[in-house]
Formats: C-alpha cells, structure tokens, sequence
C-alpha cells in the first residue's frame, strides 16, 4: 500500500477531471445532511476522519457511477486509473464544499449545510446544521456552499461583525489547508479488488459481484447489466426477481458452472467478459431448459420452493445449448438427473462443503450431456430413519421444501372433495396457506402433545385453508365424516390407509415408514 495526503480542492479538481473515479460496483450516496454536516465539523475541529482507500489499475473500467450529479469525463491513454475502494461518502461530502450541486441537483429532498456563525468553534455539538430554507437566518448561519467560493465568500462575508468574519476566516483557512490521508492499493487482481472492498467497507454493504463484472466486462455491443436484467424479466413466473443480489449472484454463477465449471463467489471475477458475450445464448438457453425441467418433472414452479437455488446451477450445464427450444434428452438422463434432485434435497447435500461439491455434480451433468450411460452422482446418501420425525415444517428450510415438492409428485388430492389439487397454481402462491396439520395442532395440545412433536413433518400434507377451516380443531376420527373418498386422499398424501383411526403415536410412527419406503425407492 502507498499511503499519502491530498488535499480537499485537488481532490475535488481531481474527481472533475476524471483522475479519481467511482467504480460501478460501489453502491450510491446514502449520507444524509446531518452526516455531512458532521464531517465538516470534525475536519474544523481536526478530528480525525480515517483515511480513504483508492485503487490503481491500468485498466480503464468501461462504466462508472456519477460521484453526485457528477459524471466522470470520458478519458482513455494514462497509464493509470483511480478508483475509490473506501470513503465514497466522504469524498463525495467533501466535493459538495465546492458545488452543492453535487447532492442537491438530483435530490430535491436534500437540505442545505449552515454554519453556525454564534457558536464558539470550541462547542461540542457540531458547528454545522442542516436547515430548511424558512428556517435560515442568514445573521448567524453562513451557506457552506460558499466557504470555498472566494467570490461568493467576499460578497456574503462583506457586512458580517469582525468577530464573526474573523471567525469564517478561521473556518475557510483550515478548510483549504486540511490534508485527507489516503492508501493506494496498486493491482489489476480482480479477486484481490473483490476481497478488499468487502473487508473495507465500513458499512457492511457486500460487494455486488454483479455490478463489479458488468464495469469489468461491458462493451459497446454487449451490456452485462442490461442483458441479465432482461433475463431475469422473462423468469419472473419463477420467482427471480432482477432487483435481488442473490438472485443475479446465482444468474452468474450459472455463467461460471458453465464456463468454468465452477460455482463458487470467487470464480464470478473470473469470468472473461469476451466468454460471457460470446456464451450468454447458450447459458441463457440453459437456465431457462432448466426451470422448465424443474416444472415438467418435478413440479418445482418457483425458486423460492427449490431445496437449494444452487441447483440450478448444475442443471444449467446440462441444459446449456444454442438451440433456443433447447437439446432433447433421453429418459436415462432424465431418470439420473432426477435421482440427482431427491439425492441432493433429501441428503441435505449443499449444505456445506459446496465449492466442492456443486463442481463435482457440474462434471457429472456434462458427463451425461455427452453420456446418457456414464456413471454420474455416485455418491451415497445415508438418511436418518426418523427423517420426517427430527425435521419440524418450515417453509425455510430445506428438508420442508424437498418433503412438499415429494408430496407434490404423488398427484395430491383436495382433502375434503378429493378432487386433483392444481399445483401450478398452489405452488406459486404463498404456499404456507396450503399445507396444514393431519391432526389439528389445538386437538393435540389438549393432549398435552409437545409443540415439536406437533410440527413434524409427518403431519403435514396439502390441505387448503378453506378445508383447514371445516376441520378445525377436530379429531381425525370425527372430521373423516367430511372425506368424500378417505382412501384415495390418504394414498396421494402418503399416508396409512388407516391414518383416520389411529392414535397420533401410531400415526406418527407408521406415516414416517411409509415415506421413507417411498423415499428409498427414489435415492435407488
């Protein structure tokens, strides 16, 4: 690190001239006038305000983001370029003495910075306020907008008191005369970059990969952020939502599993921005072959019930293709991959070790790409006998979204009519109102059953709301008069045929083997 100094109007003349930049990736002005107005006050008073981290590299970034309302000039030939890592919002304050401009054009809620020209620079609470304009005497609060103007400073200051002209005097002087630290990191690491701007960022704000690859890899013909932003549109019937990181992390890490056959956040910043150009089709193609097989085979229609939205990274390179309806596949390769999908949920498999793991389960679906005989995902899945026992339903984890999805593919039927239940339809809404207890939770409590042992998995199936109501608190024994066809409702829930008649201890104990019989019978 080269560290430094650098003084408030050459950093302000340097952010004009295009030197010192605001790289893509860093997020906007969030400071309110307050927080401004605080800064100024520890630079007069001499507290310290930490030093601000630049990055030089000699690649020029093919988009920036305005400091303000300030674009960044168009510049190409230096050698070098900065970029600011850390202190965006000071500099940004620290400009605004010059131009009040910078946050006021473009924010019409912004409230302008006074000094208080009354207060003695020794006060502990701040010299400078925000005011409202009805809310200005300008005989005790000066415009800090004109402290750094030599004009405007000559023409307001021309009738004040000496002691309150001496006063800005003070003020201006070590305005114009504060030195700002500064580090230079000097590197054209990408990952380096990444890692340092997460561990610097004072405000917990993770670095937006996504943002970092579109200023790394944009061009003239191809804009990264654009082109994901469209396809995150077209998958809004699966729950992807264009304005969620998370979501556009897992859109590129698609790129990564089928470009390098990686999935880890770190590969994001190694993708090549010509590959991605030249790919996007055929990765584009891949995830959306990918949620419709998800749809088709296993009734999966919106990512937030996916076990581990990571899946869908493996199953992009499966599917990635330049053909826009997509490749065919046989039955052998559509058996594997979905063995592959109960494997993985039920086992519980992405949740640890996934940078080893996801490569793994993306060699073995480019392994059946070209192979539909090859020996893929040949690892063992052990699961605990009482599986559906020890997991209690919650909509959040994973083994309550792998036992609704199974449940989905038994064809469950409406509980009170025994008519089909439209999945497509339930499984898009807020699934939560679909999904209740066998035996009623305040049924069993009246018992005195534990809480816990009520939420097992074991007694939830696919009951709506409405039937959930007729039911009530009822004992299965009396609420079985409402079944029209008993036998057939309890086959498609995977329940005993019995389920009606038993103790919640019996039903619990045999309900929990007749799922994990089934259950086997996908993992073999």
């Amino acid at each position: 690190m080269e560290q430094s100094n650098i003084t408030i109007e050459d950093l302000y003349s340097s952010v004009k001239q295009g030197k010192i930049r605001i790289p893509a990736f860093q997020r906007g002005f969030v400071w309110s006038s307050e927080q401004v107005g605080l800064l100024y006050d520890s630079l007069v008073k001499g507290f310290p305000i930490g030093n601000v981290l630049f990055w030089e590299t000699t690649n020029l970034l093919k988009s920036d983001k305005k400091l303000g309302s300030i674009e960044s000039p168009v510049l190409d030939g230096l050698q070098t370029y900065q970029y600011v890592l850390d202190g965006q919002q000071r500099i940004t304050s620290l400009c605004t003495l010059f131009n009040r401009d910078i946050l006021a054009k473009d924010n019409p809620d912004w409230i302008d910075i006074y000094f208080d020209m009354e207060s003695p620079l020794e006060d502990s609470k701040s010299l400078f306020v925000s005011l409202k304009e009805n809310e200005v005497d300008l005989n005790r609060y000066f415009p800090v907008h004109k402290i750094m103007d030599s004009v405007e400073y000559r023409k307001a200051t021309r009738d004040l008191s000496d002691e309150k002209a001496d006063k800005l005097d003070r003020v201006m002087r070590k305005l114009s005369t504060k030195v700002i630290p500064i580090e230079k990191m000097k590197t054209d690491d990408m990952k380096l970059v990444s890692m340092v701007f997460e561990r610097v960022n004072t405000a917990g704000t993770d670095l937006d990969h996504y943002q970092l690859l579109a200023a790394w890899s944009w061009s003239e013909d191809f804009v990264l952020q654009e082109k994901f932003t469209a396809l995150a549109s077209e998958l809004e019937d699966f729950g992807i939502d264009s304005q969620n990181s998370n979501h556009i992390d897992l859109l590129l890490k698609c790129c990564t599993g089928v470009l390098l056959n990686k999935s880890s956040t770190d590969s994001i910043i190694e993708l090549n921005g010509h590959d991605v150009r030249t790919e996007f089709t055929k990765i584009e193609n891949g995830i959306k072959s990918s949620i419709q097989f998800l749809s088709d085979n296993l009734k999966v229609y919106d990512i937030k019930y996916l076990p581990y939205p990571s899946m869908l990274i493996p199953l992009t390179k499966f599917f990635a293709t330049d053909r826009a309806m997509g490749d065919t596949f046989s039955d052998k390769q559509r058996t594997k991959i979905v063995k592959w999908f109960w494997s993985v949920g039920f086992s519980k498999r992405y949740s640890n070790a996934i940078d080893n793991k996801i490569p793994r389960d993306i060699e073995d679906m480019d392994k059946l790409r070209h192979d539909e005989n090859a020996s893929v995902f040949s690892y063992a899945v052990n699961l605990n006998k009482d599986f559906f026992k020890e997991n209690r339903f919650n909509t959040t984890t994973v083994a309550t979204k792998t036992f609704i999805t199974f449940l989905a593919n038994q064809s469950p039927k409406s509980f009170i009519s025994g008519s089909d239940i439209d999945l497509d339809v339930k499984l898009r809404i807020a699934y939560t109102t679909e999904f209740h207890h066998i035996f009623p939770q305040k049924h069993l409590e009246r018992k005195g059953v534990d809480k816990g042992e009520i939420n097992m998995l074991t007694n939830f199936c696919f009951l709506s709301k409405a039937d959930n109501i007729k039911i009530k608190d009822k004992d299965p024994k009396e609420y079985k008069q409402l079944i029209e066809q008993p036998e057939l409702v309890l086959e498609h829930a995977v329940c005993p045929p019995n389920s009606f008649d038993l103790s919640y201890e019996e039903f619990v104990e045999k309900r929990n083997k007749l799922l994990m019989e089934k259950v086997q019978k996908l993992l073999s």
